[in-house]
């Protein structure tokens, strides 16, 4: 974690080192610092690797529960897709997104 801490500090524009604190605290189930990594981590991000992010966002979300949340972020996550041009647009990512929000939708 020091090391994540310290490229977030010395890459202040990236959007790497706040996404993968983001996945570690996920992952050790500090999901509201999580959240907050994976928040810089959106603001600092473009392209097609936004839309990983995005996922990454989601999936925190999910585990904490917050389906309003949950739903808001992916409505965002597809206009986001949508928006890119084709060829930078991952089919598989915007499909696996879109289904998300569809359950999210349904329960």
């Amino acid at each position: 974690m020091p090391a994540l801490e310290q490229s977030e500090r010395d890459l202040p524009r990236d959007y790497n080192p706040p996404a993968r604190r983001a996945y570690l605290l996920r992952e050790l189930g500090r999901l509201s610092e999580a959240r907050s990594a994976v928040e810089r981590a959106l603001e600092k991000a473009y392209g097609p690797r936004k839309l990983k992010v995005y996922q990454l966002a989601a999936s925190i979300l999910e585990k904490q529960g917050d389906r309003a949340a949950l739903a808001a972020t992916l409505d965002e996550a597809l206009a986001y897709a949508n928006g890119l041009p084709a060829s930078q647009r991952d089919e598989n990512v915007a499909s696996a997104l879109s289904a998300k929000l569809t359950a999210v939708q349904g329960e």
